[in-house]
This record gives C-alpha cells, structure tokens and sequence, in this order.
C-alpha cells in the first residue's frame, strides 16, 4: 500500500479521482481543501467540479479524519474485495530526519506533506509543481486516467488521400450504385476500416474524385461492407455557403460536413486562422436564412469558453448576452465578412445578431445545463479549453433537428486544469469517430494573412 498525495487539480479534473487508487491510501492535504473551498463558489464549471470533489471527500471519510473503504459500497462495478483508505492531513510533521521546501505558497505546502509520508507518491498534473517535488527529492506522477489519447497526433483527421493505384485496384471488388455510390469492401482500404469510419472522407486529386463513407454494415456472408457516396472534387469546392467559398480541400469537405443534413455534429479542430469559425457561421447561415431547403433549423446559438472560466460573469453589467459579448468579438467579424463576401444585408451582424429579426444569439455555457436544444445550430467556439465532462454535459443538451459544430485548436488551451490529451474537444473526437452522424475535420492552413501563418508555423 502507498500513500498517494492529491493536488488540488486532480480532484478538480475528476472529482471522484480518489476512487481510483484502490488498495492504496489517498491522503489529502488541508490546503488542498481550502483551494476547493476558494473554487466553489465562483460562477462557472470548475466551481460545480469543487463543490462535487468536496461532497466526496465529505461522504467518503464520514467524520473521520482516516477512513477505511470497501469500493464496492460506492462503486457496484468495483472488484468486492477492493479497499481503499482515505484521510485528511491537517499539518504535516516537521521532523528532524526530513528536509522540508520553504512553506511560502500553497504548492510547496502539498509537497511538505507529501515528504513527511515515507514512500509517498505526489500525483499533480501540474507540470512546475512536479519539477519542485523532484527537487525536494520527492517522487511524483501525473494522474492519467483523464487521458483521452496518449497522442493526440493519432486522433482522426476525417480524410485521407488515396493514390490512383488504390482506386484501380478496387475496381473489380465495388460494386457501382445507379444514384452514383460505391459498396466498397471494408477489406479494401490501405487501413483499417472496421465500420468505425462513417462519415469518413477519401479523396484523389488527380481523378478529381471524393468518397464519402455513408454506412457501414455486414452483407448476407458476413463480409464487412462500406457504402461510400461519390463525388466530384472541383463541384464541391466551388459550393458556396453564405457568399463563402472553400481555400482548400479541408475547407471544402468541412463545408460538405457541415451542410449535410445527416450529420448531427461536426468537430472542427485546427490552428488559428485556418477558417473555423467563418465556416461555421457561414454554413449556420446558410441552413437558416439562405435559399436551400432541407434544413429544419431556424436558430442559431454561439458559446465560447471565456478565458476567464466565467469566473467574472456575474458581475459584468447587462443582461446574458451584454455579459457574454466581450468574449464574442470573433463571432461579429466574422459575420461582417460573411455579409461582405455574399453582398446580403441580413448577414451583416447589425441584423443577424443585434436587430429585431436575429437570428444568431450568444450564450452563456454557463447557462446550458437543463435545457433542450431543438431546430438549432449551437456552435461552441474554443472548446479545447472544455473538460471530457463540460461536453458531455453540452452535447447531451442535443434535441430535435439540432446540429451542433465543436472547433478548437489544441495547441492553444488556456485552462490550467486541461492538456491536449484531456481536452473535451480530444474526448469528443476520440468517441465520437464511431458515431454515424458525425464528421471530423482536421483544417489545414492559415489564411488570416501571411504573418499568423508566420507566427502559427514558427512562434
């Protein structure tokens, strides 16, 4: 049995996180509490995670200071003789025998406990308090379990290029469809496809040609087949949504995403500049106020993640969108481009957002839980910043012919409490590849001009 010390981020990334570390004693240290206690009553998705991890702690140790589990009585699916024992450390023991750090700030306070307990493993996912506890000569780990991915370079891309030697090779195995579809082999791609790549994009530039992976499914014999729709590469990258065309083939497929009636989230994940939000709001616009039909959505909604964490919503003047305005400036411009390129007043943001007739309204995410989204677009901008449980909590808000569009970019994640590997925009990309009305798109280039391409590829 170890004595595993908890940092304050680790039960604000997983408030059960000390259910965890079965056959082992979970200690947590007083400043730990307090720096709870200092969260929980600010107005935003970490406070909730504070206030959750408090209860815990409280029902777990049941007015003990140390108090020994048995898993299975919290957790029905946990082994029956898994245990686990749990307390608090008010004050750490300054023993002659221990070099303790300077006791000047609260990090330093957690690895003064975490060295009075003899073998003990500090788990932080703080990577500055790790390097402090190494120096102390104290052991310390990062807690993994809220990782998505061990790389997020694997995560799907939502395309691939296929060379022409692939598609002659196949050509005797497809079977060709009067509407202008393939039945593709699952057995048939270079990678593999096991009915996990629906909504799935396979193109070749030199035959001018785009697959579109509609279904997958076992034939008569058991054989793994893909239904994939056909379609011309220079037609889809001339379509226009809201006066907006594609720059690149990226471009053009997550349009072709996002303007697709069957597909009920897009994910858009790419570095600044490289058209996420433009593409959103143009395809938004598109499906609400632009001559196609089809489309059953009649409002749009635009959140982001306010650097902030909305910790200083509440005390910003106005109502909810006078709030949550100051962090939606690129929603705004980007409209007024979208009014420009497509010369159609109803686009300018005047109109679509402030007039009588918007229909683009911000919201708080602050502001999601319970309610049901129906005939909506609902856009979150930014949500690298959101944790695996914020997006849950967002995408489950999903109701009747409501689409909704996830873009963020994970090398720009500004929430302390969040990595790459632990980003709810990795967590929704990762599970949500196996879902058939779903499409993910990693955009490729920036085009804000030549010096954020400068600074993107070499800052």
């Amino acid at each position: 049995m170890k004595n595993i010390i908890l940092d304050t981020n680790i039960l604000l990334n997983d408030p059960r996180a000390i259910f965890n570390f079965a056959e082992n004693h979970v200690v947590i240290p007083m400043t730990v509490l307090e720096e709870l206690d200092n969260i929980k009553g600010r107005e935003n998705n970490i406070a909730k995670d504070a206030r959750v991890a408090i209860r815990t702690i409280n029902k777990t140790i049941d007015g003990q200071t140390v108090n020994n589990i048995r898993l299975s009585d919290i957790d029905p699916t946990a082994h029956p003789e898994a245990t686990l024992s749990v307390g608090v450390v008010a004050k750490y023991d300054e023993s002659d025998s221990i070099k303790f750090v300077t006791n000047d700030s609260p990090d330093n306070d957690i690895i003064n406990v975490a060295l009075s307990f003899v073998g003990s493993v500090l788990v932080s996912n703080d990577v500055n308090m790790r390097i402090k506890a190494i120096c102390a000569g104290q052991h310390s780990e990062e807690y993994s379990s809220d990782r998505v991915v061990d790389d997020v370079d694997h995560l799907p891309t939502g395309y691939k290029e296929v060379d022409t030697n692939w598609l002659d090779g196949i050509s005797d195995q497809c079977k060709f469809k009067s509407c202008g579809g393939m039945i593709i082999p699952a057995s048939c791609y270079p990678w593999n496809c096991d009915g996990g790549n629906i909504g799935f994009y396979i193109y070749n530039e030199e035959l001018d040609w785009v697959g579109y992976i509609t279904d997958a499914y076992e034939d008569d014999n058991g054989v793994m087949q893909t239904e994939v729709q056909s379609k011309r590469l220079s037609e889809m990258s001339k379509r226009r949504c809201a006066g907006i065309i594609p720059k690149n083939i990226q471009q053009t497929m997550a349009i072709d995403a996002l303007m697709n009636t069957d597909c009920s989230i897009a994910i858009l994940n790419g570095p600044a500049g490289s058209g996420k939000t433009l593409l959103a709001l143009a395809a938004a616009s598109e499906m609400c106020k632009g001559k196609k039909k089809g489309y059953r959505v009649d409002e749009v909604l635009f959140a982001r993640t306010e650097d902030t964490g909305f910790a200083e919503i509440g005390f910003l003047p106005g109502d909810e969108k006078a709030k949550v305005g100051p962090w939606l400036g690129a929603a705004i411009d980007n409209m007024e481009v979208i009014a420009r390129e497509s010369k159609d007043k109803q686009f300018h943001p005047s109109i679509s957002i402030d007039g009588d007739e918007a229909f683009i309204h911000f919201k708080s995410l602050g502001f999601f839980r319970g309610r049901s989204f129906n005939n909506k677009v609902v856009i979150i901008d930014e949500a690298q910043n959101l944790t695996a449980t914020q997006v849950k909590t967002i995408l489950s808000r999903a109701g009747e012919h409501c689409k909704f569009v996830l873009m963020g970019n994970l090398k720009q994640i500004d929430n302390d409490f969040v990595s790459a590997n632990s980003s709810g925009l990795t967590y929704a990309s990762e599970k949500l590849r196996a879902f058939p009305g779903a499409s993910i798109i990693q955009l490729d280039g920036v085009f804000r001009s030549p010096l954020a391409e400068f600074v993107e590829e070499t800052f």
